[in-house]
């Protein structure tokens, strides 16, 4: 009767203490969602048409010494492979002349898009750059001093076409076109894709 009798206290402590731990698993299972939603993720979903383009600038600074070159033109767009960040490229925007660049900005953004090879060789956008985003937007100046550098967040895409990328971006004064060095990406076919409901702010740099 006694063992009977410590069985059954036995199993009524454990389901109290299972009452009790449930809540702050369901707490902690919260805790880990959050983070994960609010976390930078890969785009994986497969991509039909061109996206609109977005590209955060962060960590101006001066260019350290070692990292000068030779440019064609007045800025420099080349991926630092020293710092990753999951389902990103990160590239450093370089001016490598002796005057003050002014590059236009919207919504703490570069004004830039991303192009590929086709399979017939041939450079086409998978992004374009909205003008509106139908809440308003603003619209500044990046002021990047001579001998300076800013980074820049490029998305990873998911898909089943190899080939090249490049950035393109479009100079605020000279109007000059500057596009980075190439690097090889994954990318959805449907990405060359013009939007079935193209915008008249829809702009591809030119």
């Amino acid at each position: 009767m006694k063992n009977v009798f410590g069985l059954m206290l036995g199993i009524g402590l454990i389901g109290l203490l299972a009452l009790n731990l449930h809540p702050q698993e369901e707490n902690n299972t919260s805790q880990v969602n959050a983070t994960l939603l609010s976390s930078p993720r890969p785009t994986q979903e497969v991509l039909k048409e061109q996206t609109v383009a977005w590209y955060k600038y962060f960590d101006l600074k001066e260019i350290n010494p070692q990292s000068q070159g030779k440019s064609p033109t007045s800025l420099l767009i080349k991926a630092e492979k020293k710092q990753t960040q999951e389902g990103f490229v990160i590239f450093k925007v370089m001016n490598l002349s002796n005057q003050l660049q002014t590059l236009k900005t919207q919504d703490g953004s570069l004004i830039m898009i991303q192009e590929a090879l086709n399979s017939e060789g041939e450079w086409l956008p998978i992004e374009y750059w909205d003008y509106d985003w139908g809440l308003g937007s603003e619209f500044s100046q990046l002021e990047l001093q001579s001998q300076h550098s800013v980074m820049i967040t490029v998305p990873k895409f998911e898909g089943d076409f190899e080939t090249k990328l490049r950035l393109k971006l479009k100079m605020n004064e000279s109007q000059e076109v500057v596009y980075s060095e190439e690097f090889k990406a994954i990318v959805n076919l449907g990405q060359f894709n013009t939007p079935l409901k193209a915008k008249k702010t829809m702009s591809y740099l030119k």
